[in-house]
């Protein structure tokens, strides 16, 4: 049931991120796992409690539950207009939908190749074009 509900979990967020970048929605993928943290708490009285796999159980409980409230709480800021990425590896158009793609060219030199391997070095310039 876990790993069925992470696996279902990280495909929905790949393919969020891959449309829209690292916003506030890809935690939505996470939701998946309210449905698995009632039925771990149905069955949590099933197990004894001195075991080790009742306290791995209380401990995922535990941390998906903040999990999740870190995810709503970036859904409703999501909601709400705030679309930012987290993270600017990929750039964002205001309405967090992907715009083009922007890139810092990095002018690199090689230097001639070296005649015991036959192969060159790049060396990466100081200055960067935008």
């Amino acid at each position: 049931m876990v790993l069925g509900t992470g696996l279902l979990a990280a495909t929905i967020m790949t393919v969020l991120h891959a449309k829209l970048g690292y916003v506030r929605l890809v935690g939505i993928g996470h939701f998946v796992w309210f449905p698995m943290l009632i039925w771990l708490v149905f069955r949590l009285n099933h197990i004894p409690e001195d075991t080790l796999f009742h306290g791995w159980l209380l401990t995922l409980i535990g941390m998906d539950t903040v999990s999740l409230l870190f995810d709503v709480v970036d859904l409703v800021r999501y909601v709400r207009g705030d679309r930012t990425p987290r993270f600017q590896g990929r750039p964002q158009a205001r309405d967090g939908l992907p715009c083009k793609k922007t890139t810092n060219k990095r002018k690199i030199k090689t230097r001639p190749s070296n005649p015991a391997t036959g192969m060159g070095t790049e060396v990466p310039e100081q200055t960067t074009e935008d």
